[in-house]
């Protein structure tokens, strides 16, 4: 079976159950906000747990505002777990999975993590940035970089 027959097979036998925040976080790293001049979203590589019928994936990023001399403003993190019901079947292998993670599980969550990336970014005196739409045809990205304009 193909790679991609393997995807198509292992996503028929998921249903969506949950999308849940596990953790945001966001701090300065002085004591008064200073403008930042551009951030750089980073992605870790995704966690994932497959058992009997549930896989989950653990999708996260962080954010780093920095200023004109590439210096760190702040920081914003958030998490969030993808939870999906799993019908029963073969364990998929680790390139099936790790390959749906990143060009499907990813896009569920990162709608959220653009959400909350950018409202703890104001709550801690950050103009916003919005993370720019993604392209779906592509896997996910491991870095994204905002140059602040005027």
């Amino acid at each position: 079976m193909s790679l991609a027959e393997s995807l198509a097979a292992f996503q028929d036998r998921l249903s969506l159950t949950e999308i849940r925040c596990v953790h945001v976080a966001a701090r300065l790293e002085g004591d008064v906000p200073v403008v930042p001049e551009m951030a750089t979203v980073t992605f870790p590589d995704p966690k994932y747990l497959l058992e009997s019928g549930r896989y989950s994936a653990l999708i996260e990023a962080e954010l780093v505002f920095s200023d004109s001399n590439d210096d760190p403003v702040a920081r914003v993190g958030a998490g969030f777990v993808v939870d999906t019901a799993m019908e029963p079947g073969e364990p998929p292998e680790d390139e099936v999975v790790s390959t749906y993670v990143r060009f499907n599980t990813f896009f569920l969550a990162y709608p959220y993590l653009r959400e909350a990336l950018q409202s703890a970014s104001v709550r801690v005196g950050m103009p916003p940035m919005p993370l720019p739409m993604l392209d779906r045809s592509e896997s996910m990205p491991e870095l994204i970089e905002i140059v602040r304009s005027e």
